[in-house]
């Protein structure tokens, strides 16, 4: 059952099953698996569609959803805000019953293929590629990354057509070593761009006594380039 769980003004995050999908005046940002976590386990990435959730609270505002995995140790507290017109702010909470070794973790945007140029603040720019390669192994076609660091901003652009797009401000709120900052382009069966916080467990460590907390923010802009 799909429903509008948060309005953040034109902006409306919908949630579906263990993903969301967010609508900008009827037009989808998101696309295929929208926004939505995913763990590598046992040689097996293993992503949020699959766990049980619930809404456990339901504020204006606010909403917390906790959903756990049925066939991994593992679960997660989503916290959505909207702390200004336009804006959604979404921070995941992951922690392990016991110990299991979950070697990474992503929170993923999958948004629209009408987006064409990407910018990372200060640092590059480009137009994603033309076509979605067919990929082999853990990871899609990835663009750009990096350490992550707050206040690090991606704009993702479209092109003025008849379907205008806004462009997407996206921010890194907290800073960490063992984390990147990804663009991707997705392969040809989602044909979706990509951008997501990847939590690599170089060290193995706990996440029983050590929860991690992946967030960050998006702002929808009403201009194109």
């Amino acid at each position: 059952m799909k429903e509008v769980i948060l309005d953040c003004g034109d902006l409306k995050v919908e949630f579906l099953f263990g993903n969301l999908v967010l609508t900008y005046r009827e037009i989808h940002l998101s696309k295929e698996l929208g926004l939505y976590s995913s763990i590598y386990y046992n040689n097996h990435w293993h992503d949020s569609r699959y766990g049980h959730w619930r809404i456990v609270e339901n504020k204006k505002n606010k909403k917390v959803i906790y959903g756990e995995w049925v066939n991994l140790a593992h679960r997660q507290t989503w916290l959505l805000e909207s702390p200004s017109y336009n804006t959604l702010q979404w921070s995941i909470k992951c922690e392990n019953f016991d110990e299991p070794q979950i070697e990474m973790i992503q929170q993923n945007y999958m948004f629209s293929d009408l987006y064409v140029k990407w910018k990372v603040e200060g640092y590059a720019e480009g137009r994603f590629p033309e076509y979605f390669a067919n990929y082999k192994g853990l990871l899609w076609d990835r663009i750009w990354s990096m350490p992550e660091r707050k206040d690090i901003k991606i704009f993702l652009s479209g092109e003025k057509t008849k379907i205008n797009i806004p462009t997407i401000v996206w921010e890194a709120l907290s800073s960490r070593y063992d984390t990147l900052i990804v663009i991707e382009n997705t392969s040809p069966k989602f044909s979706a761009r990509v951008l997501q916080l990847l939590y690599v467990n170089y060290n193995r460590q706990n996440l029983t006594n050590f929860p991690l907390i992946l967030h960050s923010k998006i702002k929808v802009n009403d201009e194109t380039d």
